[in-house]
């Protein structure tokens, strides 16, 4: 009756209103129709880029995406991810939300994993895309990391949720990354902050998860100089020609 069509126009008017705001805040969604079908949606990336060096002339060509010498930097944790897929979702990708870990390129995951290349790079750019997942250089102790410039004093409700109590001081963390340095010196600053090496790498990682730090790269750009102007040369019948 009029009674139980407007139950349903009621909970379809919540799911339309739901999908709106979630993807008006750039978040992906995941509806469920007819109670069996899982149908997942995000909105288009931004046009808005940022400046890079192939801007100005002159410059370089803009780095390729994947690369395997690159990492995925999971933006949540293992669990979570799997929880947000659909059921039906592929036994690959699963394996690779396990894998993925800043601390492995992704010649590392397809050594451990089997998975050819061409594939890792597929279900990479899945997570990308989804917003569970980002493209960084692996973590090493040669990474050189440096706090960004509009880094929160306070730590985030997930620090503490994610470190409990035993977390140290959220201004000491900092204090580590004030000055760009390798991270291998940070390791040996944390350790007389009685920070094990392991837990101060997951600390490290929470940070870069949540974009408070920011790697530091060298790149050589090399310009050659223009060719010098072509001399005058004598033809055969004498006469000064420009060789073209």
């Amino acid at each position: 009756g009029s009674e139980e069509s407007s139950i349903v126009c009621g909970e379809l008017g919540n799911v339309l209103r739901t999908a709106l705001l979630t993807l008006q805040a750039c978040r992906p969604l995941n509806v469920r129709v007819g109670s069996r079908t899982d149908v997942a949606v995000c909105s288009l990336p931004s046009a808005t880029l940022p400046l890079r060096l192939s801007s100005a002339p002159g410059g370089m060509p803009p780095p390729p995406p994947l690369r395997p010498y690159l990492a995925l930097l999971p933006l949540e944790s293992a669990a979570a991810m799997i929880a947000a897929l659909p059921a039906d979702a592929s036994p690959l990708l699963l394996r690779l939300v396990q894998l993925a870990s800043p601390l492995r390129s992704f010649e590392d995951m397809a050594d451990e994993s089997g998975l050819p290349m061409p594939m890792l790079f597929t279900l990479a750019l899945h997570l990308v895309r989804w917003g569970k997942a980002r493209l960084v250089h692996p973590l090493t102790q040669e990474s050189i990391l440096a706090l960004q410039p509009n880094a929160p004093l306070k730590p985030p409700k997930a620090y503490r949720d994610a470190f409990g109590a035993a977390a140290p001081s959220f201004g000491t963390l900092l204090a580590l990354f004030s000055a760009p340095r390798p991270f291998s010196a940070v390791l040996r600053a944390g350790e007389d902050a009685q920070l094990t090496k392991r837990r101060l790498t997951q600390l490290t990682i929470f940070l870069l998860q949540h974009d408070l730090l920011r790697p530091l790269h060298t790149y050589v750009h090399c310009v050659s100089e223009p060719p010098p102007p072509l001399e005058p040369q004598w033809s055969s019948m004498g006469a000064c020609g420009q060789v073209a």
